[in-house]
């Protein structure tokens, strides 16, 4: 099997081509590239590799901005130390996600679900649907990151820090991770155009969420959901009724 890695840290890549050798000898390391435009250059200029090995946040940007300019089915294997990225990670139809520090084990479980999928009939064929529609999810250019001012403050704000937007009194605040709240010259309406819909949901006239906020749900009535976010600070809020069967079809995508 011939395996591409992509990891700017240099003792990571070391590491992981030695678990590699140990697990499979016979695995073929045909590079290690340290940066986005390296990938992409290496990736236009030889062979598809069997898999890759890819670390989310390179010398020079997101791995995932990899996939705007290559069209090749290859699968991949993250491998980061941030966990904010899964959600994204696997709608991109990733083999495993393996978070930093990673020991020997961990590779060999990611190498066993890469046979199994490998295994199955169409693989390639469905891979390349995932492709497709991942090309054009970039193609849309849905906002990432907000520029706000707060007294004598300026901040931008990355869309995957956002907990959650709020309707308050005619203004529109967001909320990001760590509790901190900033205003913002969007309307709700604006902001549900603008954000990718796969990430964030309007739950209702006042609120629209971030999926990685949520920390729990409730039934609440016949009908209604009741969502805890992980916002400790922030009160518990319920989609609307007629929202509820759309929130599901949301969550279950």
């Amino acid at each position: 099997m011939n395996v591409l890695i992509v990891e700017d840290e240099q003792l990571a890549a070391l590491k992981l081509q030695k678990a590699l050798n140990q697990i499979q000898p016979e695995i073929e390391i045909l590079s290690i590239e340290e940066s986005v435009s390296g990938v992409v250059k290496w990736l236009e200029n030889n062979p598809d590799p069997d898999l890759m090995f890819l670390d989310i946040q390179l010398a020079d940007g997101v791995s995932f901005e990899i996939f705007k300019t290559i069209k090749k089915p290859i699968p991949v294997i993250f491998i980061t130390a941030f966990d904010e990225y899964t959600l994204q990670a696997f709608r991109l139809n990733s083999i495993d996600y393996i978070l930093k520090p990673f020991n020997t084990e961990d590779i060999k479980r990611a190498l066993e679900k890469f046979d199994q999928v490998q295994s199955k009939r169409n693989y390639k064929e469905n891979l390349e649907a995932v492709m497709q529609s991942m090309q054009e999810r970039f193609q849309k250019n849905y906002k990432s990151r907000f520029f706000v001012k707060q007294n004598s403050n300026l901040h931008s704000i990355p869309t995957e820090e956002v907990s959650h937007f709020e309707s308050q009194e005619g203004l529109v605040v967001l909320i990001n991770n760590m509790e901190r709240k900033f205003a913002i010259d969007y309307s709700l309406e604006d902001l549900e155009k603008c954000l990718d819909p796969d990430l964030f949901f309007r739950a209702n006239r006042q609120v629209l969420i971030n999926f990685s906020a949520i920390k729990s749900m409730k039934p609440f009535g016949q009908s209604r959901i009741q969502v805890h976010l992980k916002n400790k600070s922030i009160e518990p809020f319920l989609i609307s009724r007629a929202r509820t069967k759309d929130f599901k079809d949301w969550l279950d995508r």
